[in-house]
């Protein structure tokens, strides 16, 4: 189902009891990612698998942009490493004193001010940012990030095509970011240079850190995130049964927003009955299990 047919579900949930308050589409559409993230990591659970290769260092980026916390397994070579909790690693020990490595995920924390920029007259263009991040800060390329504020726009009405867009660098340090932009945005395009000391930079991408640098090549299996909006003419990144679970979660949020509270009441149950019932059917199949048992795994490393 596409994102139109969508709207229009919302819209007809709401004829009886419309909002006291205008609905932008700004504002539903914030309320439909929201909704469709949140069936879409907990009840749908959609499997990928992301292939690292050899890592040489003890942390690594996830490159994609459906990565989430949610990792169920790490593979190095023909072994498993198992889980730790971040609260449980000691940074200051010596990798020759850990006799078994594990991971843990967690997402960037690099953020600060943008002092200048500049791009090339080409589309797409590659973009450079002169940035402010914390001392010594290793490069990484690959990493995600995303930006805020930036000024220097001549086109006027239009925000400037940086803004609330996420990118993958190909530098990522304590002095720049490098990435490459979907459109044109230098002058040749109608946008002015980047105003100097004008904008934030966020990254969020996530990062799979390990107590030792593993041997053997990395797979990283988790649970993805939906894909994001782009068009009223693009498919709802859901299973078809579970789009008017969907509709409901955003029919409860506006007008629980309006006060109307039993309304809302209501057509939040309706969604997790929508919900529970897609897992149940989806489930069924694996209360049975093999009568093979699965192989015993050695968590053994090096």
């Amino acid at each position: 189902m596409r994102y139109k047919e969508l709207y229009e579900m919302i819209d007809m949930a709401m004829i009886k009891s419309p909002p006291s308050f205008p609905i932008s589409d700004n504002l539903k559409q914030f309320f439909i990612d929201q909704a469709v993230d949140k069936i879409g990591e907990t009840v749908v659970l959609k499997k990928r698998v992301l292939d690292l290769g050899t890592v040489s260092a003890k942390r690594a980026v996830l490159p994609v942009a459906d990565m989430t916390t949610k990792v169920y397994k790490v593979e190095a070579g023909d072994k498993n490493l198992p889980y730790i909790s971040e609260e449980n690693t000691n940074p200051n020990a010596l990798e020759g004193d850990i006799s078994n490595n594990a991971w843990y995920v967690k997402q960037g924390d690099r953020t600060g001010p943008i002092a200048s920029g500049s791009g090339t007259n080409v589309d797409p263009s590659v973009f450079t940012m002169v940035a402010s991040t914390e001392s010594g800060a290793d490069s990484i390329s690959g990493a995600l990030v995303t930006f805020d504020g930036i000024g220097g726009v001549s086109k006027t009405g239009l925000k400037h095509p940086l803004n609330g867009v996420t990118y993958k660098t190909t530098t990522f340090d304590d002095t720049s970011i490098i990435f490459t932009a979907d459109t044109d945005i230098s002058t040749v395009a109608g946008y002015s240079a980047q105003t100097a000391s004008k904008g934030v930079f966020k990254d969020v991408g996530y990062y799979i850190n390990f107590l030792k640098v593993p041997e053997g090549a990395i797979k990283v299996y988790y649970y993805a995130k939906p894909k994001r909006f782009i068009s009223l003419e693009r498919s709802v990144d859901l299973p078809e049964e579970l789009i008017s679970a969907v509709a409901h979660l955003v029919t409860a949020r506006i007008l629980s927003t309006d006060n109307q509270l039993q309304l809302g009441s209501g057509h939040r149950g309706l969604a997790k009955q929508i919900t529970d019932d897609w897992v149940q059917l989806r489930s069924r199949r694996e209360q049975f299990p093999d009568i093979v048992p699965a192989p015993m795994t050695e968590f053994v490393n090096k």
